[in-house]
């Protein structure tokens, strides 16, 4: 009984010392990966540029501001297509070449994923230079290379950070005795990365791992194992979810058995002398199934310390519902994202959050989902206690007992109601004109085509006139281009104010407009007149004179009168007779043709006459000549 006992005790402190080492592995992968993870996604985003322009200056600029939040970074740089460093956060980068052929995993076309390097000797790339199987102590400066692609416009470049080991191996020192092991970051093909033992050589491959292939193979594992055949471990690792590399952690056995070693002296110590003091014994170990005892529910109280912290403390919102969806918790930022208070909640049902804008559908597929996979994610909107609408990404996930029956559901959302602000600025930017407000050229486009949809449907005549301000450079060269912008935004005012809601009018660019005018008379020479009426009233409107103030520095601003003119070109399309290209092509000749006689004039485009595709334009019998066309479409082309 005594033999066993011993046994069963040893196999605890052993599955204990292996359920140690996975807690730590799981922490620090988990930090790892979080620390990768934010570099990844600030880095991505600071190497990004608006419309596909290459702003080195401003790259370098997000570069320092992330460098400045990061400090397990050493630098941000970016690499060109042939591995020069052409921006950085570290000016005395620039130029350096970084070789990346043995970055892990191997790259086959485009990097759109984080990719690591061996370890290099230095404080940064611009003194640095890679090295391996080297002992930390004859290489203190030390930095990790990792790499992501990034497309900027046509270009496929490279984000290159220089990651810290010091910053997370001081982060395991602090949470890890290093004299009861060790922890090691590895690449999943073997090469150790960094280590807390500073006896292993960084850079070299770790055979008995990448010979066994377990990362590959399995997320994680325990194990026990013998160290060069001297000192057996206790060893637990971890992949990780995201990246290309493991944590693993070594736990001395002997240091595992060390309590185990002193209790099996106490107990034979008294077994051995004498046989009498068997009832000893067993009150010894009764004793000792209460310690035990006393252990698991004071480790079990402490995870749920640790669960109630999670649960307080975490920044994105908890609720948890019982299995008929009454609200049973929820923690500070629910409070603080929906506006409602615990109180006010407990025993509420979630709908009291809906916005009305998902549908029962909506719903329906949601609760299908959780019924049969006992998950859900993704984005809703709903509705703060003020009335305001919010958008949240949200997950919800079921919780079931030991014979399959949900219990509770658990959600956890984040406010994401700025990231959907974001993308309607973005979007807004990429179809309308920042000046005016007006639709930009991509938007013209779509609507011209819905306007020949609808023409070709219905059989009603649409129109398209291209209007050029005369002497607008003179008022630019005159008072500046604030002046100039100014009389551009109440020009695009008047002209909106001269239409109907279903036409459209649009900045081309410059001084250039696009009218739009659809729906107009199944007949020709009606829908001309109509647009001959629209024409003359936005000449007319422009006509009248315009106020337009201009900024004096120190002195009060000054109030200009300016007179405005403009030519217009005009053509009639109906059923699609010519394409978007050559209707526009069009009209913009019969707007050169209206500049070159005399401006302030209206030119009429005769479409029917033009073959699609063409760079041949006649104009109509107001005076425009297939000789003076020719120059504006070759202008155009």
């Amino acid at each position: 009984m005594t033999a066993y006992t011993l046994w069963l005790l040893r196999s605890d402190a052993i599955k204990s010392g292996l359920a140690i080492s996975a807690i730590f592995t799981r922490s620090f992968e988990d930090h790892l990966t979080q620390s990768l993870r934010v570099t990844e996604l600030a880095g991505v985003n600071a190497a990004s540029s608006e419309k596909g322009q290459l702003n080195l200056r401003q790259m370098e600029t997000n570069f320092v501001f992330i460098l400045h939040n990061s400090p397990f970074l050493r630098s941000v740089s970016l690499l060109d297509e042939s591995n020069l460093i052409i921006a950085s956060s570290n000016s005395a980068n620039l130029g350096v070449t970084v070789p990346t052929k043995d970055f892990f995993p191997i790259a086959a076309g485009t990097q759109s994923f984080l990719r690591i390097g061996t370890p290099w000797a230095g404080r940064d790339f611009a003194d640095g230079h890679a090295v391996g199987n080297q002992l930390p102590k004859d290489t203190p400066a030390r930095f990790l290379p990792a790499t992501h692609g990034v497309d900027i416009g046509p270009r496929s470049l490279t984000l290159l950070v220089a990651l810290n080991p010091d910053y997370f191996l001081n982060y395991m020192s602090r949470q890890f005795d290093t004299r009861s092991g060790s922890v090691e970051v590895l690449r999943l093909d073997g090469i150790q990365l960094m280590s807390t033992d500073y006896e292993q050589r960084f850079g070299a491959p770790k055979n008995e791992f990448a010979k066994r292939r377990l990362f590959y193979e399995v997320e994680s594992g325990e194990f026990e194992q013998s160290v060069h055949g001297e000192r057996t471990v206790l060893t637990a690792f971890r992949v990780s979810s995201l990246y290309p590399l493991a944590v693993v952690t070594h736990i001395q056995r002997d240091y595992a058995l060390s309590q185990w070693e002193t209790e099996t002296k106490t107990i034979l110590g008294i077994v051995v002398p004498t046989l009498l003091i068997v009832s000893l014994l067993s009150i010894s170990r009764y004793r000792r199934q209460l310690l035990l005892e006393a252990k698991t529910n004071e480790s079990n109280r402490l995870q749920k310390i640790n669960a109630a912290r999670v649960f307080t403390n975490s920044h994105e919102g908890i609720m948890m519902c019982a299995a008929d969806g009454s609200i049973l918790d929820v923690n500070d930022a629910f409070t603080r994202i929906t506006g409602y208070s615990r109180d006010e909640v407990l025993g509420q049902n979630p709908r009291i959050l809906r916005s009305g804008r998902q549908t029962k559908e909506f719903y329906a597929d949601l609760w299908r989902d959780l019924s049969e996979h006992g998950f859900w994610s993704g984005e809703l909107w709903n509705r703060h206690k003020n009335g305001e609408i919010y958008a949240e990404m949200l997950t919800i996930s079921a919780v079931s007992d030991s014979q399959g029956v949900v219990q509770q559901f658990v959600g956890q959302f984040a406010d994401v109601t700025k990231r959907k602000m974001l993308d309607d600025q973005v979007r807004l930017m990429a179809f309308f004109d920042p000046l005016t407000m007006l639709p930009n050229r991509r938007m013209l486009n779509d609507r011209l085509s819905q306007a020949m949809a609808t023409s070709k449907r219905s059989g009603l005549c649409g129109a398209l006139m291209f209007l050029d301000l005369d002497n607008f450079k003179p008022l630019n060269d005159t008072y500046g281009h604030e002046v100039g912008d100014s009389l551009l935004i109440e020009v695009a005012t008047r002209l909106k104010g001269c239409l109907r809601e279903v036409d459209t009018v649009a900045r081309f660019g410059g001084d250039e407009f696009v009218v739009i005018l659809s729906e107009l008379m199944i007949d020709k020479t009606q829908s001309t007149a109509q647009a001959r009426g629209v024409a003359e009233k936005i000449r007319a409107t422009l006509a009248l004179p315009f106020f337009l103030r201009q900024a004096q520095p120190g002195k009060e601003d000054t109030v200009i009168e300016h007179g405005c003119s403009i030519s217009i070109g005009v053509v009639v399309f109906a059923n699609h007779e010519l394409s978007e290209t050559a209707i526009l092509k069009c009209a913009d000749a019969a707007m050169y043709q209206a500049k070159a006689g005399g401006r302030n004039a209206i030119r009429f485009c005769e479409a029917h006459l033009v073959a699609d595709e063409t760079p041949s334009r006649r104009l109509s019998s107001s005076g425009a000549q297939s000789d003076v066309l020719n120059p504006a479409l070759e202008r155009l082309d």
